[in-house]
């Protein structure tokens, strides 16, 4: 009895000593797999979380130069990471910021959503945005390094009669 692979969506037999395989051994498709599971494993398992979280500021630490380094080695990936960020600037005044003071931000570090998690306390780098332009983390290495400690989590802060909050 064949079944259709969820990657590639197209049948295949399963293999008898594997039971509920959904996807075919294609490589593509494995990939898939593999990438759908540590999704759902990093959205159920805390502990899986908190490793691979560990586990990428560790490789940070140690190859602190890469994306430096990629960008000087890969000219069209640069290039065609300079191009996108002037499409996001042109788009901006759409959304009513001005292209002198709008300042990119990667999107899984500031949104304007309520955070899916709370603030933690811990180390961070304090850099100034000249011009609109975006930075990045290889790009503030003189930036003032501050700790920043939650005092309270849950904070209600009083508002006052026709005050912004």
């Amino acid at each position: 009895m064949s079944h259709q692979c969820l990657g590639c969506h197209k049948d295949f037999i399963p293999r008898p000593n594997v039971a509920d395989q959904q996807y075919c051994s294609g490589e593509a498709c494995q990939r898939k797999r593999r990438a759908d599971w540590q999704r759902r494993k990093l959205a159920q398992d805390a502990d899986y979380r908190e490793h691979q979280k560990k586990a990428k500021i560790n490789w940070r630490d140690r190859h602190r130069d890469y994306m430096r380094d990629y960008r000087r080695n890969h000219p069209e990936y640069r290039d065609r990471e300079r191009l996108q960020r002037r499409e996001r600037r042109k788009q901006a005044p759409k959304t009513g910021v001005t292209p002198s003071t709008q300042c990119a931000v990667k999107m899984d570090v500031c949104t304007s959503e309520k955070a899916s998690a709370p603030i933690e306390s811990g180390y961070f780098r304090v850099c100034r945005v000249l011009d609109g332009h975006a930075v990045k983390m290889d790009e503030c290495r003189y930036g003032s390094l501050v700790q920043m400690v939650v005092v309270q989590e849950n904070r209600t802060v009083p508002t006052v009669h026709g005050a912004a909050p």
